[in-house]
């Protein structure tokens, strides 16, 4: 009996020493089953942390943006991790860009950490009826003929940076994502708020105080939060006051003025639409003055930044200027048409710099996707940023080349593949047409002018946030042309 236990024993030993050589361990293959198993079976990252989920390991990265190229490297086009408790999807092609086209609602998890700044009742988070209705009121105030009613505004604006740098001795450098961001302050808040902003402290003090508060709602999105009474909090607290207050006088303002604006005019637009005790109204005045210069300020640098560092473009990009608006002319409607290679230089700036990296949407019930079932209500972003450095679209992404835009060359390009301001459920950024166009007019004058270079040793990092943009101040040379 003792023979047969010893003889047994070894048997079992023995099977379970050729079961572990012959059967796979616990490498790749059974990582990532675990991974997909704890993500309810959608390829992806497992958390590494309870409660904060992935948010450590996008710290680590740099930014979402950053992490997002890593994930879907590793897990392909559609993959998964963890916002705190909650699983996000992230999708990565134009196909499935295509096949959530349609989805209207934005998550609010996602974009919570800019809600100090915007508030609660910011269309950011306007979901539904009440989103979809909000929408299709405001988008009057930034649609094509509204625009067009802008472009002399543009020109004024561009004149007024041109003539700055006039007063700069040759070969100084001058410090562009400053000045941009003031001229796309400037432009927002003169086409979209009416007569208030005469004085220049007050656009000095919004780009001060915007600064403050938007750097530190950055540092939550790394995971870095302020203190209950800290410094930091009261710092911010301060500075996202002075934001809403301004908006509170400049509402109070255009109750009283008598300047005849057009129909279009945006504060004019909310004031119809909402009593000016609304909280909706103030909330997106902020959002729509904060977003209105935020993205066109960094395009616009990083525009400039890629004409100083290419002469051929710049070069070429001029000879169309010159050939449309001469030396000292204007930039008119007929013009923004013909611009074409500006046009491209902008799509351009915007594929290579990844000026917007990720929108986000979700639906009301389960949908299938890659043969995944995505459960309803999951967060999905969209990863624009990783779709636009794609080498399998863009071959040798990180080469700036406007020909990319060239109609040859888009022309079996699909369709969804170059969507900088987002697409879906037509939430589109509503100022998209006011962003491209101010772009090619503020680019048009100065190329008009100046001859651009790029200061020899200068190092560029780019910084990417809900929008990119570079980690120090950026400078160029503007040598004025005869």
């Amino acid at each position: 009996m003792l023979d047969f236990v010893i003889f047994a024993f070894t048997a079992i030993v023995g099977l379970i020493i050729i079961l572990v050589f012959l059967l796979p361990g616990p490498g790749k293959e059974e990582s990532e089953n675990k991974e997909s198993a704890n993500n309810n079976g959608i390829p992806g990252a497992r958390k590494t942390d309870e409660k904060l989920g992935n948010l450590g390991d996008i710290a680590e990265a740099g930014s979402l943006h950053q992490y997002l190229l890593n994930l879907h490297d590793k897990y392909g086009p559609l993959a998964s991790f963890w916002w705190n408790e909650k699983l996000v999807v992230s999708l990565a092609s134009p196909e499935l860009f295509k096949q959530t086209s349609r989805l209207f609602d934005r998550p609010v998890d996602l974009f919570k950490m800019f809600e100090p700044l915007i508030g609660e009742q910011s269309i950011q988070y306007a979901n539904e009826e009440e989103g979809k209705w909000r929408r299709q009121n405001y988008d009057v105030s930034y649609s094509h003929d509204a625009v067009n009613e802008m472009i002399q505004t543009f020109n004024k604006m561009a004149e007024t940076l041109v003539n700055d740098w006039r007063s700069y001795p040759a070969g100084d450098h001058i410090p562009i994502h400053q000045q941009l961001v003031d001229i796309a302050i400037k432009t927002i808040i003169h086409t979209s708020f009416g007569d208030f902003f005469k004085n220049e402290e007050e656009v000095q003090l919004l780009r001060q105080n915007y600064n403050t508060v938007w750097s530190d709602m950055e540092d939550r999105l790394g995971g870095s939060h302020p203190e209950e009474g800290s410094e930091r909090m009261e710092r911010f607290t301060k500075a996202r006051q002075w934001i809403h207050d301004l908006v509170e006088r400049v509402v109070a303002h255009r109750e009283k003025s008598t300047d005849s604006f057009s129909k279009f005019v945006f504060i004019d637009n909310l004031r119809n639409l909402m009593e000016v005790s609304d909280p909706r109204l103030s909330c997106d005045a902020v959002s729509f003055m904060i977003g209105g210069f935020h993205t066109s300020g960094n395009m616009l640098t990083w525009g400039l930044y890629f004409l100083a560092t290419h002469d051929d473009v710049q070069q070429k990009s001029y000879e169309e200027v010159e050939s449309v608006i001469g030396h000292t002319g204007q930039v008119t409607q007929d013009g923004i048409s013909q611009l074409k290679y500006l046009k491209q230089v902008i799509d351009e700036t915007l594929r290579t710099a990844v000026v917007a990296p990720w929108a986000a949407r979700y639906a009301h019930e389960d949908i299938e996707l890659n043969g995944y079932t995505i459960p309803k209500e999951s967060s999905m972003i969209h990863a624009l940023g990783v779709v636009l450095q794609d080498p399998e679209i863009w071959p040798d992404p990180e080469e700036f080349d406007p020909d990319r835009f060239s109609p040859d060359a888009s022309k079996d390009r699909h369709p969804y593949a170059f969507q900088p301001f987002g697409f879906a459920g037509k939430r589109k950024c509503p100022g998209y047409r006011f962003s491209t166009v101010e772009g090619i007019v503020v680019l048009a004058k100065i190329l008009q002018q100046f001859k651009l270079g790029f200061p020899e040793g200068q190092l560029v990092e780019p910084v990417y946030g809900l929008v990119t943009s570079p980690k120090e101040e950026l400078w160029i040379t503007a040598t004025p042309r005869e």
